[in-house]
């Protein structure tokens, strides 16, 4: 029984094979999150709101799109047949699971996490941009360093932690733009914006340019496989392109949306500020 998708030397098969890991880890995630709500919601002696069903719902996109990422097919794809889906999985755990999370946890749950686990000063450390900035690329260009990657997709335990350390570097790279905590996000709109262009849209051209570039397979997991439709060398390029281009849209996404909520606020701003002027009273009845 397999509770963790893992390398295997065998064809291709669209069998379906059940890997209870994930099963369990979406099942704690969900348990977790619900008992705390139903905790919450006795203390304080309310109901949900439409706030607190906003934060719901995105907690279960996170947890849904956390299931279709990890289990079969993608998952077992990723994890040792096409580099293309390992990739694929990447960009999902850290553009999809990760930011879907911090959205869907309130600020209450998240002060209670981090201070019955002590890490409150250390994660007001790591979500400064700079100091996520950093650990985000140096865990990116880690996880994919084509040692680590034949190493480690050949163990389930192995494959667990490679998918975990992005859901982690996920988790690390949005906390200073969406944290549930807003002493943690930073203040400047041009500084957050800096921030995503440059610490997750940019450092990841370099190892996708490697796989793109690269005339000779660099991963011996996926060179070895068992081919599922494409060589290793197109396989590999498709990867690098998926790497280079599948942070785009949200990456530049987010921007858009922090722009322009930053320059309606300061429109409305100023607006009210005309509007209180012209209803001021002259200055001479002053």
């Amino acid at each position: 029984m397999r509770f963790w998708c893992v390398r295997l030397l065998s064809d291709w098969s669209w069998e379906w094979r059940p890997y209870y890991g994930v099963w369990v880890l979406v099942a704690a995630f969900a348990t977790v999150y619900g008992l705390s709500w139903r905790r919450h919601l006795r203390v304080t002696g309310r109901s949900l709101v439409a706030a607190d069903r906003r934060h719901v719902y995105r907690f279960a996109g996170a947890l849904a799109v956390l299931w279709i990422t990890s289990d079969w097919p993608l998952g077992a794809l990723g994890s040792g047949y096409l580099l293309s889906a390992h990739m694929m999985q990447f960009l999902l755990y850290v553009l999809g699971v990760a930011p879907l999370m911090l959205l869907g946890v309130p600020e209450w749950m998240a002060r209670r996490f981090v201070h019955r686990l002590q890490i409150d000063r250390l994660y007001r450390i790591v979500a400064r941009p700079l100091v996520a900035g950093v650990l985000f690329n140096v865990l990116l260009v880690c996880s994919h360093a084509p040692d680590t990657v034949d190493l480690l997709r050949g163990s389930q335990l192995g494959s667990f932690v490679i998918d975990m350390t992005w859901l982690l570097m996920g988790l690390i790279a949005w906390s200073p733009v969406i944290s549930p905590l807003p002493e943690v996000v930073h203040e400047s709109v041009l500084i957050k914006m800096a921030y995503l262009f440059l610490a997750i849209g940019g450092v990841s051209i370099v190892p996708a340019g490697f796989m793109v570039f690269s005339e000779y397979p660099l991963y011996s997991a996926y060179e070895l496989a068992p081919r599922v439709g494409l060589s290793a060398v197109d396989d590999q390029q498709l990867a690098g392109a998926i790497m280079k281009v599948g942070m785009v849209p949200v990456v530049w996404g987010a921007m858009a949306v922090m722009w322009a909520r930053w320059f309606y606020a300061d429109h409305a701003g100023d607006q009210s500020y005309r509007r209180a002027r012209a209803d001021a009273p002259p200055r001479s009845e002053v």
